[in-house]
This record gives C-alpha cells, sequence and structure tokens, in this order.
C-alpha cells in the first residue's frame, strides 16, 4: 500500500497539528508498509 498523502485524515491532521506531526505519521505509515508488505 503506497500512502495517499491526499487523504482527507491526513490533510486535516496536518491543519490542525502541523508539519512535524503529519511528518511522523507519514513516516510511521511508510515504515508500517516497508514491515508488513501486502500481497503476502
Amino acid at each position: 500500500g503506497v500512502i495517499d498523502e491526499n487523504d482527507e485524515k491526513l490533510t486535516r491532521l496536518r491543519i490542525e497539528w502541523g508539519e512535524g506531526p503529519y511528518e511522523a505519521v507519514v513516516t510511521a505509515m511508510k515504515e508500517l508498509n516497508e514491515y508488513n508488505p501486502s500481497g503476502r
């Protein structure tokens, strides 16, 4: 799964919490996708 950075939830999080928490969430999601590749 590729992360949709235009996802409504991510957009809202970015607006409400700012760039730092947004980046942390995106990074965490990317790491989760790397450790748990879909399609196995």
